[in-house]
């Protein structure tokens, strides 16, 4: 689905409320579930995030982009057909790590928008019309990108079975013959109250936003802490060797483009908030290389997490097969790049966002575009939901957390883990009809 317009948010501060530099009210409520939630006086719109640790990364064998197809599942349980009713409005979501849903709308309505996230963390059970309708929605999706080579997303997915140990990935195929009892399954495993955070903001006390969130998740029961250990005896599963090693594999996959995957385990002593800080320098990294910014969709980083171990994965469209020893020399340059930068980075920078709430009305003051002015503090929301998805800390904690940072730490760090005899790569490429060249 569409994500919201990222925002530049080089704001002024305003005077915080003093117990919490943020002004956030957090509680735990009793099935498991945390709320963040703050009270902005000025704010135009209410916005209700929910964050949970379901990416495309982490997805079983067989189950490629399942968290996508999840994410669908899980927002039509309570609205089958539309994305806006009255003047509310519904989307999300699914990044390799972490996944988001959303409902945006007017005062008038916030309860009705913090009880759709209650409804989607609580379904469990889904409609086989729906799902084949949601089929063709990701469908489009793909139809959409994979000829621009806006291929990030289904790289990821992808990803997540190579290192499973699959050598004919699909990407497609695995969501185009999902059935209600595997998408139900998926959920029950994996969607668990216990992880989920859902973060409020809007000129409503924040006491009354979690009343009603709790109210509104009633006697739904909790989930299990862990996802079950195997498959049930109703369905079956591929099984391969998983590809941990050091290597190449080439890969096909059920999409006509080639795509090109690299990727190192990052040290099991990294932090979050030290992993936070080389997503930001990794992305810039990739950015500075002009191979990879001339690309089809650019090439790309990202930190990934699959069954709980941190990965830096770089994924990048291949024009042609003899693009590609380019485009490893390319991402062997950002990786140089992404050491230099992390080492001399002030972690400050990255604090910045976090240490006071924004002055949001003389941010829309500067902005002349109607609908974007009404979702500076959503866009703000969004990147501290993130920020604590991503690191696992409380918005209290995340100025502090970036300021302790060492910067050199970090950098020397990304240099052990990413030397050119620790590398696995996959080439991933459409099947190959016989007699022709690869």
């Amino acid at each position: 689905m569409i994500r919201i317009a990222a925002l530049a948010l080089v704001l002024a501060p305003q005077e915080p409320p003093a117990a919490d530099p943020l002004g956030f009210v957090s509680r735990r409520l009793d099935n498991g579930v945390r709320v963040h939630a703050i009270e902005l006086g000025d704010a135009t719109r209410v916005a209700v995030f929910t964050f949970l640790p379901v990416g495309l990364a982490n997805d079983p064998l067989g189950r490629a982009q399942f968290a996508h197809l999840a994410e669908h599942m899980l927002i039509r349980a309570t609205d089958s057909e539309r994305l806006q009713v009255g003047g509310m409005s519904f989307n999300g979501e699914t990044t390799g790590s972490v996944q988001r849903l959303e409902s945006l709308g007017p005062l008038d309505d916030w309860k009705d928008l913090v009880g759709r996230h209650a409804d989607w963390l609580s379904a469990r059970e889904f409609d086989a019309d729906v799902l084949e309708r949601e089929k063709l929605r990701i469908e489009g999706e793909e139809r959409n990108t994979v000829p621009q080579g806006l291929n990030h997303k289904w790289a990821i997915a992808a990803w997540s079975q190579v290192v499973a140990g699959s050598q004919n990935v699909r990407v497609h195929g695995d969501v185009a013959t999902a059935t209600v009892p595997q998408i139900e399954r998926y959920v029950r495993d994996r969607v668990r109250l216990a992880d989920a955070r859902i973060f409020v903001a809007g000129p409503i006390s924040p006491t009354d936003v979690i009343d009603a969130i709790e109210r509104a998740f009633g006697d739904a029961p909790g989930t299990t802490s862990k996802p079950t250990s195997g498959p049930s005896t109703a369905e079956s599963r591929p099984h391969a060797a998983p590809f941990t090693e050091p290597g190449h594999r080439d890969v096909t996959w059920d999409f006509d483009a080639r795509q090109y995957l690299e990727w190192f385990p990052l040290p099991a002593d990294l932090s979050g908030i030290e992993a936070e800080l080389l997503r930001n320098v990794v992305a810039q990294a990739c950015f500075q290389v002009g191979d990879l910014r001339r690309l089809p969709g650019r090439g790309s980083a990202d930190v990934v997490v699959r069954d709980g171990r941190r990965f830096l994965l770089f994924t990048a469209a291949v024009p042609d097969p003899e693009s590609e020893p380019r485009i490893r020399e390319a991402f062997a340059d950002a990786v140089d790049n992404a050491i230099r930068l992390a080492g001399n980075i002030d972690p400050s920078m990255l604090a910045a966002p976090f240490r006071d709430v924004p002055d949001f009305e003389a941010h829309r003051a500067r902005i002349h575009v109607a609908h974007i002015r009404e979702l500076v503090e959503a866009n703000w929301l969004l990147q501290v939901g993130y920020a604590c998805a991503r690191t696992g800390k409380e918005p209290a904690e995340l100025a502090a957390a970036f300021d302790a940072i060492d910067p050199k730490r970090v950098a020397k760090r990304l240099s052990d883990a990413c030397e050119s005899s620790l590398r696995r790569s996959a080439s991933l490429h459409p099947p190959v009809s016989e007699g022709e060249p690869r």
